[in-house]
C-alpha cells in the first residue's frame, strides 16, 4: 500500500510540476513575441510597413507587390510574417491566451482594418498567410472583451479613414 501511495505521489508531483513548466514556458513564449514586436526588425519594420500599405491602400496584394523596392518588402513581410506566427503559436496552443488580447490585439485591428483586410486576406489561392491573418483577427473576436473588440475596430476604421485622407483617397 505504501508502494501505491508513493507511485501515485510521484505521479501527481511529476504532473504537477509538469504543469507548472508548461504555463510558465508559454508565458515566457507570450512575452518573447511581444518583445519581438516592440523591438528589433519587426519594431524597425512597422513604420516603414504602414508607409507601403498607406500608398497601395487601394489595391490588393497582388496588385501591388510588383511595384515594391527589396526593402519595402522585406518590411511588409517583417509585419505580415510575425502576425503569421503570432496566428500559428495560438492555434498549436503555445501561447497564454488570457494574455494576447492585452498585448496583441488593438495594435492588430489597427493593422487588420487599414490594411490587411482589403490588401491581404483576399490573398492568391493556395496561399495561407491570407487565412491566417484572417483566423487571427476571427480569434480576437471570439476571445477579446467584447467591448474592446468593438473599439480595437472603430480604432481600426478611424485609422484606415485618416490614411485615406491624408493620401488623397478622399477629402
Amino acid at each position: 500500500m505504501e508502494a501505491l501511495f508513493g507511485i501515485v505521489g510521484t505521479l501527481l508531483g511529476s504532473f504537477i510540476a509538469w504543469l507548472t513548466s508548461d504555463r510558465h514556458a508559454k508565458m515566457q513564449l507570450t512575452l518573447e513575441l511581444h518583445r519581438e514586436f516592440n523591438s528589433g526588425e519587426v519594431l524597425k519594420s512597422r513604420r516603414p510597413a504602414d508607409r507601403v500599405f498607406a500608398q497601395y491602400m487601394d489595391k490588393t496584394y497582388d496588385q501591388f507587390s510588383p511595384l515594391l523596392e527589396a526593402e519595402e518588402y522585406s518590411h511588409i513581410w517583417n509585419v505580415i510574417n510575425f502576425y503569421q506566427r503570432l496566428w500559428i503559436a495560438i492555434k498549436h496552443k503555445q501561447l497564454v491566451n488570457g494574455m494576447i488580447p492585452d498585448l496583441f490585439g488593438e495594435v492588430f485591428m489597427r493593422w487588420y482594418i487599414p490594411y490587411f483586410q482589403k490588401m491581404i486576406v483576399p490573398y492568391p489561392q493556395g496561399w495561407s498567410v491570407g487565412n491566417n491573418i484572417e483566423e487571427l483577427k476571427n480569434w480576437f473576436e471570439r476571445y477579446s472583451d467584447k467591448s474592446s473588440f468593438e473599439q480595437w475596430i472603430e480604432l481600426g476604421r478611424q485609422d484606415r479613414e485618416n490614411i485615406m485622407k491624408r493620401i488623397g483617397f478622399i477629402n
